[in-house]
């Protein structure tokens, strides 16, 4: 299969010195989930996105074996990836990267990554690394500016994904959010509380959207914090169904999700939301 980015991937690839999986074929996906040893009070040390300033890391968090927690997180190791974007700015005829990181997760079986659309806007090269260290080039399939979504593709077979939700949060629903925060490659947990659905000119009149974005935007308010890094990452309920994708995190501890209704809508009808047909709108 050809690659979106293939023609200008190697020389980002030797500067990189990514371990980077060929893909000038399919492959099976190889993905694992991350098992912690257990302690003796039966328990299990999970990374959260709670940030340490001090040490510069993620904090880790104790939760029971069969805890909610525990079960989610078995899971979303298996489905979530790391996302990294680079371009060449050319400053001054040198040969500067600029790098962006964020979430994503599989959609399909067929190596499909839903994503947040702001998390590699712009940017020339994109590659994802599952939790094992392999990384691979990644082609853009299709994107939604208006609600900040995207659909990325790697040449893998048999990816790994969850289910995602027929169903709406209703207010103080527990809801759990997984990412890599920016510079690591840990998959981190967040857990909070439902709040409600809104839109992105009641959150925060003053953000500045994206060419092709809306202020009418709507979001869903979870009660937690996350980290840079975590956008495109997918929100659970209990039951590991994915309900939305991580968009932001406000000065409030409050993070904004982007309903799995419109990545739903983007799947079905994803002719209408092809990169070919939207490129004039990214120049």
């Amino acid at each position: 299969m050809n690659n979106f980015f293939e023609n200008n991937s190697k020389s980002s690839i030797e500067s990189l010195k990514l371990p980077l999986v060929s893909d000038n074929a399919n492959k099976n996906f190889t993905s694992s989930a991350i098992n912690y040893a257990y302690t003796p009070t039966n328990s299990i040390s999970i990374p959260t996105s709670i940030y340490d300033s001090t040490t510069k890391k993620t904090i880790d968090k104790t939760y029971p074996v069969d805890s909610t927690q525990a079960k989610l997180y078995s899971e979303a190791s298996k489905v979530a990836v790391k996302i990294e974007a680079f371009s060449n700015t050319g400053v001054n005829g040198k040969n500067n990267l600029r790098e962006s990181e964020g979430t994503g997760f599989f959609i399909d079986g067929q190596g499909d990554i839903a994503t947040a659309y702001h998390v590699f806007d712009n940017y020339s090269q994109i590659f994802v690394s599952n939790n094992i260290g392999q990384t691979f080039v990644a082609s853009v399939k299709s994107v939604d500016p208006k609600n900040d979504l995207a659909i990325l593709h790697i040449n893998v077979l048999n990816s790994p994904y969850p289910n995602l939700s027929t169903q709406k949060l209703q207010s103080n629903q527990n809801a759990y959010t997984f990412g890599y925060p920016l510079g690591t490659n840990n998959l981190t947990l967040s857990n909070g509380i439902f709040k409600n659905y809104s839109t992105l000119d009641k959150i925060d009149p003053q953000f500045p959207l994206m060419p092709g974005q809306e202020a009418n935007q709507q979001l869903g308010q979870v009660a937690l914090k996350t980290q840079e890094g975590n956008s495109g990452g997918p929100v659970f309920d209990g039951s590991g169904n994915v309900l939305g994708i991580v968009d932001f995190s406000n000065f409030k501890n409050i993070t904004e999700f982007i309903p799995v209704q419109k990545l739903q809508n983007m799947i079905q009808d994803q002719g209408n939301y092809t990169f070919n047909s939207l490129l004039n709108m990214h120049l």
